[in-house]
């Protein structure tokens, strides 16, 4: 991505990029409709995403795609939050960041822009110099994000606290 040599592969990172957040959305969708949810599988699912956008808004920067203060944004948001999540889970295993509308919705634009600028010069490659609308878009979203999270934080309902499984009473057998 980063690099001019590779623009031939562009395709084949193109659809790896759309099969991988398609095939996230589809796990997430599964693991909450089966109940597979684990606490390993949710951080490591959470870690992937951080560092699969880091990388993509890293390599956009690189490529010069992408303004250095955006990327600056897109590491706050993503390596911040794969931070603050290892550390509470070394920390606080019972306590974990509570999700808000605003916080998926700032993954979703995000998302789409770092998807958006690899795909757009398969699909509108005219539109070059509009596409930095695109990522501030999403930016303005991510400060929106974190403006929301340390709101909550202060008003201390940025974390919630994961609901001990209950263990059964254990039966007594009356036998004789």
């Amino acid at each position: 991505l980063a690099h001019p040599r590779l623009l031939e592969w562009n395709v084949l990172v193109t659809v790896l990029i759309f099969l991988h957040g398609f095939s996230d959305i589809v796990d997430g969708m599964l693991a909450r409709l089966l109940g597979w949810q684990t606490l390993l599988g949710r951080n490591l699912d959470h870690g992937a995403d951080a560092l699969i956008a880091s990388g993509l808004a890293l390599a956009e920067y690189l490529a010069g795609l992408m303004p250095g203060a955006l990327v600056a944004l897109y590491l706050l948001r993503y390596l911040g939050a794969a931070a603050i999540g290892i550390y509470g889970l070394a920390t606080r295993p019972d306590v974990r960041i509570a999700p808000s509308w605003i916080g998926k919705l700032a993954t979703l634009v995000a998302g789409f822009s770092l998807f958006l600028f690899i795909a757009q010069p398969l699909v509108a490659p005219d539109l070059v110099e509009h596409m930095v609308y695109v990522h501030w878009t999403a930016g303005i979203f991510i400060v929106l994000n974190i403006i929301a999270l340390t709101i909550m934080a202060l008003k201390d309902r940025a974390f919630e606290h994961r609901k001990a499984a209950a263990k059964p009473a254990k039966r007594l057998d009356r036998r004789g």
